[in-house]
């Protein structure tokens, strides 16, 4: 939902951030930033208020395909700086990556399988399963999800 937002971020583009009102309601200035957002449409920030739209119009209707679009880019490119941060061995700042694109996209199949790696080499086994577990309820056959699944249960146990 928040990608709305960085499509918001030009002035310009007056029909997506009228969607932006509408999809994200106002949206808190800090949390923008920490999703990497560098600058919003005033519209799209506390204290704004979203004007109607009409199910079917075209700003309806194109605004929100530009919105999913957005959404599942700016998660995809969280999740590869969460890659590159876990490869360099900072797992946190991983986690946080993964975090904020699954803040984007709760169902990321990639982005929860990347957390959940995190979340297990972190010590927290218990809710990397979970990450593992909705990743293969989104797709049974990753193997990712599988092999890393097996990894944090062995941990459990041990």
């Amino acid at each position: 939902d928040l990608a709305a937002a960085a499509f918001c971020a030009d002035p310009q583009h007056n029909a997506a951030a009228a969607e932006c009102r509408v999809a994200l309601g106002p949206l808190p200035l800090r949390r923008a930033k920490n999703l990497g957002v560098r600058r919003l449409h005033g519209s799209c920030l506390v204290g704004a208020r979203p004007g109607p739209v009409t199910p079917g119009s075209a700003s309806s209707s194109l605004g929100m395909r530009l919105s999913r679009e957005q959404v599942g880019s700016w998660a995809d490119r969280r999740v590869r700086e969460g890659v590159a941060k876990a490869r360099s061995g900072d797992q946190k700042a991983a986690l946080e990556r993964y975090d904020a694109a699954l803040e984007l996209w709760p169902q990321h199949k990639e982005g929860l399988v990347g957390r959940g790696a995190a979340l297990a080499n972190l010590g927290r086994s218990r809710e990397a399963l979970r990450d593992f577990d909705a990743a293969l309820r989104i797709d049974p056959e990753d193997a990712n999800a599988i092999k890393y699944r097996e990894i944090a249960r062995k941990r459990m146990r041990e």
